[in-house]
């Protein structure tokens, strides 16, 4: 799904929000922020740079030219995505002042000391998102001043088109699904049968299967590929209801802000690099937050330098970027674990396990307890009910709103350990 470039004001309790497109997380609404959020509109519609070609907020030690430096550099535009760091090459880089800062030289001074860093051939100063208001440099010629539709050209020529496009959880699934293996996996009677077939399948098939199952789960439990690819597809693909006046849990859908790659921390120390869909939400207590979902494959490791031995398994992660406690992972749920059969099909439970920061494990019962406070509709034999993806779209949608909803619970759990 295609990311609007839309610069639009939300509100996290107190405080005045924007939405960085670039870094896809919601940042506080200042004046130069808002100012920066325009520009990089302004860069996409007017010069036609692709969004994912843009960064913010980029620190300039970050250059080819291996120094060391603190400075950040409002926007940079890069001649591939920013996903391809080791290949990538800056060209332009934007400094961005507010509108009621003086007009000095100072701006252009700051702006070329980052660029002894991050060498960008091209440079330009923002005091507005109006084009007559945006000043452009070319640092290869003496003289430097140049017009701006002169620059936009020549980005034009620059920027190397992405090769690739980014995995959805539909392409995950029908790479699964469509395989060979999994026919022959899925057409297989017996337990048996399927570790057979996978036991002697070739390594291309095993690796496309691994994009989401681990290889412990991939071995031992063949009966998960199905309710693990669908799953997926419904985290990764399946339309959340958008409406202004309407909540399901709580919850309001303000945007769906689609798939892109990010890297968010455990309370472990660890972290689960991959691709997340996000949600721009307005939460139960009526803030804007963002929510991520996710799932990833663990491989077995043997006898690793770092890791030891670890048995792979596949996680399925709602991930919140909050402003309070930051980005990380609210919810990692095992789904070989927590994957249950129930009449004729499979539904998703947790028992409460947790870990709030430095200060370790979180009694289960301490959450099992915030469930049962806020919505006690969601417990059943000491579990939390999270749904089932299986019998219609609209029963996947509530497993959805129920992990958001779980994910929420948990953090509440965390601030209450926080103010302990």
């Amino acid at each position: 799904m295609a990311r609007s470039t839309e610069t639009k004001i939300y509100r996290r309790e107190k405080v005045d929000v924007v939405w960085d497109e670039c870094r896809g997380i919601l940042v506080k609404a200042n004046p130069e922020e808002r100012i920066r959020q325009d520009v990089v509109r302004l860069l996409v519609k007017k010069l036609k740079v692709p969004i994912d070609h843009i960064s913010t907020e980029e620190p300039a030690g970050n250059g080819t030219k291996g120094r060391s430096f603190g400075g950040r550099i409002d926007i940079v535009v890069w001649d591939r995505p920013r996903i391809e760091e080791e290949d990538r090459v800056p060209i332009l880089g934007v400094e961005v002042k507010c509108e009621a800062t003086f007009k000095s030289g100072s701006a252009w001074e700051q702006l070329s000391s980052y660029q002894q860093y991050l060498p960008f051939r091209y440079g330009a100063v923002a005091y507005s998102a109006k084009w007559g208001d945006v000043e452009f440099r070319d640092y290869n010629k003496a003289h430097g001043d140049v017009p701006g539709d002169s620059v936009g050209s020549q980005l034009r020529k620059l920027i190397k088109r992405r090769k690739f496009t980014t995995p959805s959880g539909i392409s995950i699934f029908d790479a699964v699904v469509e395989s060979a293996l999994y026919r022959r996996v899925e057409s297989a009677k017996t337990v048996e049968e399927k570790k057979k077939i996978i036991s002697s399948g070739r390594k291309a098939e095993l690796d496309t299967l691994k994009i989401l199952y681990g290889d412990n789960t991939l071995r031992s439990r063949p009966d998960l590929f199905l309710p693990i690819a669908v799953t997926a597809w419904c985290l990764y693909e399946l339309p959340l209801p958008v409406r202004k006046s309407s909540k399901t849990f709580g919850f309001q859908v303000l945007e769906d802000k689609g798939i892109d790659w990010f890297s968010n921390s455990n309370a472990g120390g660890g972290s689960w690099p991959g691709y997340y869909r996000s949600f721009l939400v307005k939460d139960p207590d009526g803030s804007a937050q963002v929510y991520r979902f996710s799932v990833c494959g663990c491989d077995d490791i043997n006898a690793d330098k770092y890791f030891g031995n670890r048995v792979g398994y596949t996680m399925l992660i709602v991930a919140i970027d909050d402003l309070d406690l930051g980005r990380h992972n609210s919810l990692q749920l095992r789904l070989d674990t927590f994957l249950e059969e129930s009449m004729g099909g499979w539904k998703l439970t947790h028992d409460g396990t947790m870990t709030a920061g430095a200060t370790g494990a979180v009694k289960r019962d301490i959450v099992l307890s915030k469930v049962k406070q806020l919505r006690p509709d969601r417990l059943c034999d000491s579990k939390v009910q999270l749904g089932s993806p299986f019998r219609t779209n609209a029963a996947a949608v509530d497993m959805m709103f129920r992990l958001m909803c779980y994910a929420y619970i948990r953090d509440k759990v965390r601030s209450d350990k926080r103010k302990a």
